[in-house]
């Protein structure tokens, strides 16, 4: 129940709406169907896993990482083509 935006009133709502469920001692499958019936789907989302921004930050540095050590192998090859070519 993380909220993205700064003031949020839903994400507080709905944590005490989740301490009263489990107090009363509803099911995990109880406590989803309601937030899912009440909030929608996004009620399921887990924002706090990697989120997109971080992953597009390791993007470039992987792309990096592989298209060097590649183009350094391909340029060597046309180089000794190349050289047995001339000889």
């Amino acid at each position: 129940m993380i909220c993205s935006h700064q003031g949020c009133q839903v994400a507080p709502k709905m944590r005490a709406e989740f301490k009263e469920l489990l107090a009363s001692g509803a099911t995990d499958d109880a406590i989803l169907k309601r937030f899912v019936g009440e909030y929608g789907t996004g009620a399921l989302a887990d924002k706090s896993a990697v989120p997109a921004g971080t992953f597009a930050l390791f993007v470039p540095f992987a792309v990096l990482f592989v298209t060097i050590p590649a183009l350094v192998l391909v340029l060597r090859r046309r180089k000794r083509r190349s050289a047995s070519a001339n000889t």
